[in-house]
């Protein structure tokens, strides 16, 4: 199967419609249909914000299998600004520096995670 096949069913199983997608990617419905029908070129960029978009990886796009329930998230510099979107409204009036202490810390190991004793009794609140 093609990647321009798989975007579209992607795409349809999550109830999207091409006009949602391409205003994720920053692109025109009307450019974007033609990439879904292969009437454009994808390029690397353009694949990397459709992925975005539809909340999937790369490699998924390409027909591999999505990682299994629990599988350890390994962020890149480049996945913060999604990263802080998907953020942004749980988190309300967080700074994104706020916001990018916390990803940083996800992408910490484990066991090399600490918290700051102030933060401890916030995190017990419930960060209120």
């Amino acid at each position: 199967m093609e990647i321009r096949t798989r975007i579209r069913n992607i795409r349809e199983k999550k109830g999207l419609r091409a006009r949602d997608v391409a205003q994720k990617v920053g692109i025109s419905r009307p450019f974007y249909t033609l990439l879904e029908n292969g009437n454009r070129r994808l390029t690397a960029d353009l694949v990397r914000k459709i992925a975005r978009a539809l909340d999937v990886s790369v490699a998924q796009l390409f027909g591999e299998p999505a990682p299994p329930p629990g599988t350890p998230l390994t962020l890149q510099p480049g996945d913060l600004p999604a990263l802080r979107a998907h953020l942004r409204p749980l988190l309300g009036n967080q700074t994104n520096e706020a916001v990018d202490a916390m990803i940083t810390w996800l992408n910490t190991a484990e066991e090399d995670r600490q918290v700051p004793e102030e933060d401890e009794e916030k995190a017990e609140q419930g960060w209120g």
